[in-house]
């Protein structure tokens, strides 16, 4: 995705949480502006997870990441101009989940299904609850274009390959999930048969009861 410039009044700073699976969070910031382009573009390959070891260098330490114990990256950035990166067909939203459970559980029952009987192609709403290994859980809103039957199989088969799951912050930032990092991705509603794998297991959960 292209990216405009960011003008000098943007760059304030980036301030960039790395989230490890033992429930740990490192804390960065930086206000350079060469140095922050360069973070931008970095996050923007959405390879981040695919180091062996990120490395970050500050005045007085040298802090040395393992890649593989990496659960999610957050970036919040001085002005939304320089984040409207990553953002494709598919817009995902970090919510709060007494946001969620407000707005879903508002819905009349017809409304919580309304996204799974749309045809391919046109847009629908839908919620995602992510746990990760380290048990925190995260409530997404998802805006995207349902896939035809034979792509929604695909995509349902290879959901956790991906390189990184990405979803955008309401200040402004954008957050990546390490797939390899998810230990479970709940979607309300459903989507349709059409579109799950023939493998797929057809119960009820009784958590949502």
């Amino acid at each position: 995705m292209s990216r405009a410039p960011a003008t000098r009044e943007d760059m304030s700073a980036i301030k960039i949480e790395i989230f490890t699976d033992n429930g740990h969070c490192h804390q960065f910031e930086q206000r350079d502006e060469s140095r922050m382009d360069q973070i931008c573009q970095q996050i923007e390959s959405t390879r981040i997870f695919n180091q062996k070891v990120l490395i970050f260098a500050s005045e007085y330490s040298v802090t040395n990441i393992q890649g593989s114990a990496i659960e999610m990256v957050r970036c919040n950035f001085p002005n939304e101009s320089i984040s409207g990166l990553m953002r494709g067909d598919d817009d995902i939203h970090l919510i709060s989940e007494d946001d969620f459970r407000k707005t879903y559980a508002s819905l009349s029952p017809e409304a919580k299904i309304e996204g799974r009987n749309v045809e391919p192609g046109a847009r629908f709403t839908s919620y995602l609850e992510v746990t990760l290994f380290s048990g925190k859980r995260l409530f997404m809103r998802l805006s995207a274009l349902k896939k035809p039957s034979s792509e929604g199989r695909v995509f349902f088969t290879h959901l956790f390959e991906r390189p990184a799951m990405v979803f955008q912050l309401d200040n402004g930032g954008v957050g990546l999930i390490n797939p390899h990092k998810v230990s479970a991705i709940k979607v309300y509603p459903g989507p349709g048969k059409d579109v799950l794998p023939n493998n797929a297991f057809h119960a009820h959960d009784t958590a949502d009861n």
